[in-house]
C-alpha cells in the first residue's frame, strides 16, 4: 500500500501533532514545537501550508488535496511553510526550494576506526597466507 504525506509525517522522527476535522479533512498543527496544539490547531493567525515542487523543481505549488489524502509520487518533494493568509486563503510564504538529490542523505562514509580495524585485520590475514606459502 501507498503511504500518504500523513503517514509519512507519523513514520517520521518529527514530533508532529495533526487533528483530525472529519471528512478527510486533516489538518497539521504541530511540528517538533513550532505550531498551535492539536486541541486548537489554529491558535495563530498562521497556520502550515502543504506544497508540492513543480515538475521542473523551482517552485512550489499549492497542494490539491491535504496531507491524509496525497500520496506522493517516489522522489517527488512536499513541503510545509508557517504562513499567514490572504483574504482569498492564498499562503503568503513559500518554503525555500530544494530538489530531492539535495535532500537527499549521503551515502554513508565508513568511520575512521572501522576502515582501521578492516585495513588491520587484512593485513593481519595477508602476513599469515604469506607466512604459510613460506613454510611449504
Amino acid at each position: 500500500a501507498s503511504a500518504t504525506v500523513l503517514d509519512v509525517l507519523d513514520a517520521s522522527a518529527l514530533d508532529v501533532e495533526t487533528k483530525d476535522y472529519g471528512g478527510g479533512f486533516v489538518a497539521l498543527c504541530r511540528i517538533n514545537a513550532f505550531g498551535c496544539p492539536a486541541d486548537d490547531c489554529f491558535c495563530q493567525a498562521e497556520s502550515w501550508a502543504f506544497w508540492l515542487l513543480n515538475a521542473s523543481g523551482t517552485d512550489w505549488d499549492m497542494a490539491p488535496v491535504g496531507i491524509a489524502a496525497y500520496t506522493p509520487a517516489d522522489r517527488e518533494v512536499v513541503g510545509f511553510s508557517w504562513t499567514g493568509w490572504d483574504e482569498s486563503w492564498n499562503p503568503l510564504v513559500k518554503p525555500p526550494v530544494y530538489t530531492f538529490e539535495q535532500l537527499e542523505p549521503p551515502a554513508e562514509i565508513p568511520e575512521p576506526a572501522t576502515l582501521a580495524l578492516l585495513g588491520s585485520g587484512l593485513l593481519a590475514l595477508g602476513g599469515y597466507v604469506g607466512l604459510r606459502r613460506r613454510v611449504r
